[in-house]
């Protein structure tokens, strides 16, 4: 499912205030990938969070970056 596209999903999003990080990547990953890939985004998400406000809707990839889903 594509959460982050989803017109329902974005106006809940914009409608509570909230921010948003969605891992966005193709195929199964085991607890450990994810983890990994949670670790080496922590910063870039950090600085995502200092630097917009909520409402939010950003995608952390594979490799650990962080970007805001646009319409």
């Amino acid at each position: 499912m594509r959460i982050g596209y989803s017109p329902a999903a974005r106006d809940v999003i914009s409608q509570t205030n909230t921010a948003v990080f969605l891992l966005a990547v193709k195929g199964d990953l085991q607890g450990k990938e994810i983890a990994d890939i949670l670790l080496k985004a922590i910063p870039k998400i950090v600085r995502f969070s200092r630097k917009y406000r909520a409402p939010y809707l950003a995608k952390i990839s594979r490799e650990g970056s962080v970007k805001e889903i646009s319409d």
